[in-house]
């Protein structure tokens, strides 16, 4: 090889090398530009309201070509009141006013649910309800980052050698973020009605109860105001199952999860760990998604009270194909679910009471936060007291997180265990990954402008904003709207909007999933955009943040 082939070969792998380190970059200037388009070209300063459903053109030009929200009135209507007659979708033209009185829409409670399936199974000779999976948390906030007490792996020899030292008792404890789920438990739908009205019952009672009082709650809370639960994790770091006769979980996904850790900080010596005073009575959602409508409550979709599609909408979403899922949800005020996406086209109707959506457009996807977690369950537990390596279960009860561990790992480590070889494992060794948002967007719409002399609660929020605004930069770059879908309204919710749901009320809503469709330019920019990382050079970071945050840099 001759000096000028090599120079060339030398150029070439400098090239290469270059090349791989390339990388794209935003100004501070080129983002704010984005966020003004978005702002005025996309987004709806405030979501459109058609009084009757629209025709297949005015949806598909208007809205689902768009990617544009809306609110449709008279979408699932009934001859009469409460006679619970389907539909039967005329396709006018938009604009055509309704005969007055013809008909009304569609008003569904849950005690009209609980009658017509008990009226159902009584005229079928069935001896039971069906049986429901609720979602239970004991504050309302599952399928959300939360701050978790974990043993910390690095104190750990330290910690065997003096457990005297209450400062290395303390040490032996860190916080860390994780993805957590609620805690699913079986029920039939009467059962499930007692237990979420005496659960809003009591909350309410406490909630009064506090406002006269100047006690602290017993649970440490991290800066949104939430508790911080403990990891239940035994001394082999894995979790490990526990027996609660009284109040067991039926968790499909994570049965055998449960468990507790065996080593407790001074603070805790005391009391069960996760005991809270705060949340004696924990909180219940319906809210299965996986169809729920037409497989677990099957007998009350078969009573044709709703529709099994929307005509002017099946053909102009996805592939034109029925929806995918027909969900129920049933929850109150209490219960949150936090801003995330879904790669569906969403109609959301609400059959009783008013859910809040706070939504986000797709392309606020990289000013989000969304990391990486590692992901557990809530889990009810009891706590553990050891007298001569025994196991003495405490009669407190409590919650903790149950981590979600790689079956491979778990099997490889019960391997271990059986052959006599198993060793203290790290914490962090196999737990499953979740994607998810870290901070919850609502809190930047909290308005800053009150007197805390006269609000102390609006103090409280005015803090959680000064907090968002300094640890979470980038969230000034979104677009979040919070809308009230009312009871006999549904909101057109475009896929991979964001959106974080609750609701004002005890409320009852049902939701269609189309397939979107993933052969186009929207799923493509949107990928790309929900995958940017922080920038090595210039600019501003896409990922934000601190090192410490959760967030995979």
């Amino acid at each position: 090889m001759n000096e000028s082939t090599e120079n060339n070969q030398t150029k070439n792998n400098k090239n290469d090398e270059s090349s791989s380190k390339a990388c794209l970059y935003a100004s501070s200037e080129t983002i704010q530009n984005l966020h003004e388009d978005i702002e005025c070209l996309w987004t709806p300063t405030k979501i459109p309201v058609l009084k009757k459903p629209p025709s297949k053109f005015i949806f598909l030009r208007d809205y689902v070509s768009k990617n544009i929200p809306c609110i449709i009135q008279n979408a699932i209507t009934t001859k009469n009141y409460n006679s619970f007659v389907p539909n039967d979708y005329s396709d006018e033209e938009d604009g055509d006013d309704l005969k007055e009185g013809d008909r009304k829409p569609t008003i569904l409670t849950l005690d009209d649910i609980v009658d017509v399936l008990t009226c159902s199974a009584t005229t079928c000779g069935e001896e039971k309800l069906p049986i429901m999976t609720v979602d239970v948390t004991p504050d309302g906030r599952g399928d959300c980052i939360r701050t978790v007490i974990a043993p910390n792996e690095d104190e750990k020899d330290t910690q065997k050698e003096d457990k005297a030292d209450q400062e290395q008792q303390r040490n032996y404890f860190k916080t860390k973020r994780m993805f957590v789920k609620p805690c699913e438990e079986k029920m039939d739908i009467i059962t499930f009605r007692d237990k979420l009205r005496l659960g809003r019952q009591k909350w309410k009672e406490q909630r009064q109860k506090q406002k006269q009082t100047t006690k602290k709650t017993q649970l440490p809370k991290n800066e949104e105001g939430l508790s911080i639960y403990p990891l239940l994790i035994n001394h082999n770091g894995k979790s490990k199952e526990m027996k609660n006769k009284q109040n067991q979980c039926h968790d499909e996904k994570h049965n055998g999860n449960n468990g507790t850790t065996k080593e407790n900080s001074p603070e805790q010596s005391k009391k069960g760990q996760g005991c809270d005073d705060e949340h004696p009575y924990p909180v219940l959602y319906y809210s299965r998604q996986n169809d729920c409508l037409r497989t677990e409550l099957k007998h009350l979709f078969d009573l044709n009270l709703f529709p099994s599609t929307f005509d002017f909408a099946q053909e102009c979403f996805g592939y034109g194909s029925p929806p995918d899922a027909i969900n129920l949800w049933i929850g109150d005020e209490r219960a949150v679910s936090s801003m995330h996406k879904d790669h569906y086209e969403n109609l959301f109707y609400v059959l009783s009471g008013e859910k809040v959506f706070t939504l986000c457009p797709p392309a606020d996807a990289p000013f989000l936060y969304e990391g990486e977690f590692d992901s557990g369950a809530f889990s009810r537990c009891h706590r553990y007291d050891e007298c001569e390596d025994n196991e003495v279960e405490n009669k407190e009860e409590g919650w903790g997180i149950a981590p979600d561990v790689d079956d491979d790992d778990e099997e490889e480590d019960n391997t271990k265990v059986e052959s006599g070889k198993s060793e203290a494992t790290k914490i962090d060794r196999s737990f499953v990954k979740a994607r998810w948002i870290l901070p919850d967007v609502d809190n930047i719409l909290i308005s800053s402008h009150h007197d805390c002399k006269q609000d102390a609660v609006r103090c409280d929020d005015i803090m959680k904003v000064n907090y968002y605004r300094k640890n979470y930069p980038l969230l000034r770059h979104t677009h979040p709207i919070r809308i009230s879908v009312k009871e006999g309204e549904m909101l057109y919710l475009p896929s991979l909007w964001f959106h974080r749901v609750t609701q004002t009320k005890e409320t009852v809503g049902i939701n269609y999933w189309y397939d979107m469709r993933f052969d186009s330019s929207h799923w493509c920019y949107f990928n790309f955009m929900q995958q940017l990382q922080s920038c090595p050079v210039g600019g501003e970071s896409i990922s934000g943040g601190h090192d410490d945050d959760g967030i995979v840099h």
